[in-house]
């Protein structure tokens, strides 16, 4: 018997924006004005894919603080079982990064290892690549949404919905994934002068909610069908060219799920004397003794899928930011003269950019 499942993913409108000491696996924040706690802020992982991967490092912020702080004078290394390292390159134009280009071996295991300046480091447990999910095909609804607004006002606004579609005849162990979304759309300069000479440029929607989408996967020796929705976004703007959206089904060591259900968790508030005070989540980083880390390093199977979305694909009819011929946006953007003005905005296509 083949079986149908839709799962519902949680929209969450935000991500840590601190990190704090805890003694179990989800603890209270006391809030002390302008406590801010010295913790190491560790987010990366390493995949079965070719890369570039990142392994992003930043000191812990105040509650309040909205600039970040990033490191940039560390030594990041992944180490193999066989005694193999991987050196990450910390990458000049986005501080605090660092960069791998390669792949996880199905027969190693694999561990990340940090070096501060100040002679702290920062490791990992060894794990090995879990077994992988793929995603078979990607399919989007618009449709028209009706809802109340925060001033109890009805209204309805044209929206797009994303699902993942995947199919097994069987799962021969028991499987942990999250998928992970990047949006990306195209902007198009428009000739502002004799001597301008127009670019594009791919905007990457860093202001998009953050989402913990998860989902396990229980072995069974029947087939199994899956439809999972992803996301949901307004019908905007991003739309007017083309827009393209990259959907990543991460295939997590039990242990690592288990990290961002209970990371999901804090973000899963109802505003009642229940919810979670402002906490910092256990993970498989051991700092040396005198610092605290924070964050996850993971090894997971990646697969990917994209799709690309035209105005011509929603019933709803949008212009591109800087016009259509007889659709001149008065005033100008400023960014159809520069797009690099727009917030997000690189003249580097995609990799998985294919016009």
């Amino acid at each position: 018997m083949k079986l149908k499942t839709t799962y519902h993913i949680l929209r969450l409108t935000g991500f840590l924006s601190f990190i704090v000491l805890l003694q179990s696996c989800i603890d209270q924040l006391p809030q002390e004005e302008g406590a801010v706690p010295k913790v190491v802020v560790v987010d990366g992982q390493f995949s079965d894919r070719e890369g570039p991967h990142n392994i992003l490092l930043s000191k812990a912020i105040n509650l309040n603080s909205q600039v970040r702080q990033p490191i940039t004078d560390a030594t990041v290394g992944i180490v193999s079982m066989s005694g193999e390292t991987l050196n990450f390159i910390h990458d000049n134009e986005v501080p605090g990064t660092y960069t791998y280009i390669g792949a996880a071996s199905t027969d190693e295991a694999y561990k990340l290892q940090v070096r501060l300046s100040d002679g702290n480091e920062i490791t990992s447990t060894f794990q090995s690549l879990p077994t992988g999910f793929p995603i078979e095909s990607l399919r989007m609804e618009d449709d028209l949404l009706s809802f109340v607004d925060e001033n109890g006002r009805s209204r309805t606004r044209w929206v797009l919905d994303l699902y993942a579609e995947s199919n097994q005849q069987s799962i021969e162990e028991d499987l942990y994934i999250r998928y992970d979304i990047e949006t990306v759309w195209q902007l198009t300069e428009v000739q502002c002068s004799p001597l301008h000479t127009t670019k594009s440029c791919y905007i990457n929607d860093r202001d998009v909610a953050f989402d913990i989408s998860l989902l396990e996967l229980k072995k069974n020796d029947q087939a199994v069908d899956f439809e999972q929705f992803i996301y949901r976004r307004f019908i905007d703007e991003a739309i007017g060219e083309v827009m393209a959206i990259k959907v990543d089904a991460l295939s997590y060591n039990q242990a690592d799920y288990e990290y961002w259900e209970r990371l999901k968790s804090l973000f899963s508030q109802t505003g009642n004397i229940t919810d979670i005070l402002p906490a910092k989540v256990v993970s498989n980083l051991a700092p040396s003794e005198g610092i605290e880390a924070a964050g996850i390093f993971s090894v997971v199977s990646q697969s990917e899928k994209v799709i690309f979305i035209r105005n011509s694909d929603v019933q709803l009819s949008v212009n591109p930011v800087c016009g259509a011929p007889g659709f001149t946006p008065r005033p100008r953007p400023q960014e159809c003269c520069n797009c690099l003005l727009r917030n997000g905005a690189s003249t580097e296509k995609p990799y998985y950019w294919p016009f």
